[in-house]
């Protein structure tokens, strides 16, 4: 019993040791496993990406104030109803607000009025904070984050290539979005797989 003593002590240093010096998340790359969170939604629930494991997930980084996201849920309609449609396909889409306190598009009351104008009718998550919004290192609203069935970060960036606005005659519209989901449910390679966003600054 004496002799098990000393290693038993050192199994909980070791143990103890791991729990305080546990490595913290990696931050979001496209072409590797999408880190984890929870956050708790507009609806009072927490949400987690784990909730959605084995399943392509779209996360939308959203500030109801800013004129793009007005924009691309509103007179673009980029968004509108795009979170609904892709329900409907299998798809898990979910909106993430990491304005801070004090900060454009902050509060419960200011997100659930956005949620009512724009009809939004998927999770709406708060990250006063902004730990999630720096771990997937989100810069713009609306920015765009796609993860696959087997829990990989496959596409960062734009929605599409409009800017948040009218697309040139001579360009074609491309919805980067769309063509991701498009290219998962055929089984391809996502290309592009990461595009320059636009919108406002996250404001942290």
């Amino acid at each position: 019993m004496t002799a098990r003593l000393p290693l038993l002590l050192f199994s909980i240093l070791l143990t103890v040791s791991g729990v305080v010096h546990a490595k913290p998340p990696q931050p979001a790359t496209v072409g590797s496993a999408a880190p984890g969170f929870t956050l708790n939604g507009v609806d009072g629930k927490p949400h987690s990406l784990a909730d959605f494991r084995g399943r392509t997930v779209v996360l939308e980084w959203f500030n109801p104030d800013c004129p793009f996201v007005q924009l691309a849920h509103g007179r673009t309609q980029t968004l509108k109803d795009e979170g609904t449609r892709q329900k409907k396909a299998g798809v898990e889409w979910v909106a993430i607000n990491s304005s801070a306190a004090g900060k454009q598009g902050h509060g419960k009351a200011t997100n659930q009025k956005g949620i009512q104008r724009f009809g939004i009718q998927y999770p709406v998550l708060m990250d006063p904070t902004g730990r999630v919004g720096r771990l997937y290192k989100a810069t713009r609203t609306p920015e765009i984050f796609i993860i696959d069935a087997a829990g990989t970060l496959v596409y960062r960036g734009a929605i599409d290539n409009s800017q948040g606005g009218d697309i040139e005659k001579d360009k074609p519209f491309v919805n980067y979005v769309r063509n991701t989901l498009s290219q998962l449910a055929a089984n391809k390679a996502v290309q592009p797989a990461m595009t320059k966003p636009w919108g406002c600054s996250v404001k942290y």
